[in-house]
């Protein structure tokens, strides 16, 4: 059972990077820090291409990030979660880029946008709600170009 360790250092010593892999399984466990020397992420992929990625903001988890990798690129699904594990973004892909809609959440759990992809690009209508659940815009996109947008109050 190998483990082999690696660090990157910033020019100036502290560290940027430090990763320990799992030779045989494929497991890797990475953390990444600012030039400041604060915890920027964690993440772990594990040999069956899934992937969790821990966001911090001052030292303090803010989020998690969840999606399924092939060759070292996202695929299918990405979920995204706030430190209470409420559902803040599901993203949808297709050959790594986003494909299909994509849906945001406020913080109280209520729908905060959606809006369709194609190969990458917005492509479609673009909704965005209020905290309370009504309509605040309607946007709509084609190949990642805006067109046009209405507004609710």
């Amino acid at each position: 059972m190998a483990i082999s360790k690696i660090k990157i250092y910033y020019p100036n010593g502290i560290l940027g990077e430090y990763s320990l892999v799992h030779d045989e399984e494929k497991n890797i466990f990475n953390k990444s820090y600012y030039l400041s020397g604060n915890m920027e992420y964690e993440s772990i992929r594990l040999k069956n291409n899934t992937q969790r990625i821990y966001f911090y903001n001052n030292n303090e988890k803010n989020n998690l990030s969840r999606g399924f990798y092939i060759n070292g690129s996202l695929y299918k699904k990405e979920l995204q979660f706030a430190c209470d594990g409420s559902l803040t973004m599901d993203i949808s892909y297709k050959n790594t880029r986003k494909d299909g809609r994509v849906f945001g959440y406020h913080e109280n759990g209520i729908l905060s946008y959606s809006i369709n992809y194609k190969d990458g690009y917005e492509d479609g209508m673009f909704y965005t709600y209020y905290t309370n659940g009504a309509l605040a815009k309607k946007s709509f996109f084609r190949n990642g170009i805006h067109y046009n947008e209405e507004i609710y109050r």
